[in-house]
């Protein structure tokens, strides 16, 4: 576990069952270091990526206080949603910048939006973790809700296979098998799965500004952070080589800093460099 870097305490909307009873609601982060951006930045599964980094960056999650990637997936996703926008401002600050496209057919226009992370909002929450579906043929089936595991092991399958792999995985007790669904059973299912499931309200009201149309933009806190790491990770690597090239640590002591740390190195270097060429002159 690191020494050093910002932390922040955070409570969970919904929290991480614990054995015998009740909830894992706290937790501690601490900014993304090197290592963790480039771990993530390499991924070509963004759940895996923001998986993968959440261990990393959590110094305590309810009474455990070393967190592995197993344990990062049991979480609901609404609770790692909310984790990776406290560890995305704990890193990048709260303002983030996307390029969308005016949705409207005859449109189309591409525009830059501001997202404030800041005014991101989660209410405590205590859903029912499984829970009884009755199905139109008059069967009733017992599911428990998708976990952020769910959403890593599905995203590379097939689109018209995820309904019968997120009902496959999200049966429990002696329930029906999925394969005893048939395929509008199976759609069904995997429908009322999604829409128990709590959600942050991450939904902007957006107007374009070519043709005026209103709509309503998404933030994905995944694929929102995912896409940071992959457009800064060269100028990481950037980072590593000027800190290696005048201090000549390793790549792993370099990679180990946190990024406010790393700036304020680079800083250090440039006011140096200026302050050189002023007296050469």
């Amino acid at each position: 576990m690191r020494s050093y870097g910002p932390r922040k305490d955070v409570e969970l909307p919904c929290g991480l069952p614990r054995a015998g009873d009740g909830l894992h609601r706290r937790a501690t982060l601490t900014a993304m270091d090197g290592a963790a951006e480039l771990a993530a930045a390499d991924q070509s599964n963004p759940f895996f990526a923001a998986h993968l980094v959440l261990a990393r960056c959590l110094c305590r999650l309810g009474a455990r206080t070393e967190v592995d990637v197993e344990d990062v997936r049991r979480l609901l996703p609404i609770d790692r949603d909310f984790l990776l926008i406290e560890l995305d401002r704990l890193t990048f600050g709260n303002r983030r910048y996307q390029t969308i496209r005016c949705p409207a057919a005859d449109c189309r226009r591409r525009m830059d939006i501001e997202i404030d992370l800041s005014t991101i909002v989660a209410s405590p929450s205590s859903p029912a973790r499984q829970r009884e579906l009755s199905l139109a043929s008059g069967r009733a089936v017992r599911v428990r809700l998708p976990c952020a595991g769910d959403q890593e092991a599905l995203f590379d399958a097939a689109a018209d296979a995820r309904a019968a792999l997120l009902v496959a995985r999200c049966l429990v007790g002696e329930s029906e098998p999925a394969a005893a669904l048939d395929a509008a059973e199976q759609v069904a299912c995997a429908l009322a799965i999604g829409n128990a499931a709590p959600r942050l309200d991450l939904a902007l009201d957006l107007e374009c500004p070519t043709c005026g149309g209103p709509f309503s933009h998404e933030y994905e806190p995944v694929r929102g952070l995912f896409g940071e790491l992959r457009r800064s990770r060269s100028e990481l690597l950037t980072e590593v080589h000027w800190l290696a090239l005048h201090y000549h640590w390793s790549q792993a002591e370099i990679l180990g800093l946190p990024r406010s740390l790393r700036r304020e190195y680079l800083d250090l270097l440039e006011r140096d460099r200026l302050a050189r060429g002023q007296v050469e002159r």
